[in-house]
């Protein structure tokens, strides 16, 4: 049955929307809340990074030169001083550190970027295991953090945010 452009699949019991060329629409009500709580997420971490710059502390710093040397071409193995936590947060931070100029938002930016990625993922893994009503319960919790939480997820320290997000990728396998 033709609507205008859009043509309704009411054939199979789907009713979403497809356009002319056969590709359905994204449907906002389905996707919409899950897109709303990664946003909010995302906004209280940017809020954290931007309310606590005084408290730079050394891993931070640290973060920052190896993002620095990583810019000059010099890409360390290793966390400076350790021999174990790779650079995987320096690297993702030296483009912002090179656009924001060593600002300390420009180094929390890999932080934020990073727990986009875990919302996204954390969101998926959860509506494929249990359902779409945990999944929007377990975002809300997760995009509303404890201040503990929040303190290990707005800046780049250890490797808390790789590993969330490598570790709820690898479960997505």
């Amino acid at each position: 049955m033709t609507v205008g452009q859009h043509r309704l699949d009411v054939h199979g019991g789907d009713h979403r929307q497809v356009r002319a060329s056969g590709v359905r629409s994204l449907p906002v009500r389905r996707y919409g809340p899950f897109v709303l709580l990664i946003c909010l997420g995302v906004a209280v971490q940017t809020w954290a990074a931007l309310q606590w710059t005084a408290n730079l502390d050394s891993d931070e710093a640290i973060i920052g030169l190896m993002a620095r040397h990583i810019l000059q071409g010099n890409i360390p193995t290793y966390y400076y001083g350790q021999r174990y936590l790779g650079t995987l947060n320096a690297i993702l931070s030296a483009p912002f550190v090179r656009w924001m100029s060593s600002r300390v938002l420009g180094l929390r930016m890999s932080s934020l970027l990073l727990f986009g990625a875990l919302l996204t993922l954390h969101g998926v893994l959860v509506r494929r295991l249990w359902g779409r009503r945990v999944a929007l319960i377990s975002l809300l919790v997760l995009a509303l953090p404890g201040l503990h939480m929040l303190k290990w997820t707005h800046r780049p320290v250890s490797s808390f945010g790789e590993m969330s997000v490598l570790g709820t990728g690898a479960l997505l396998l």
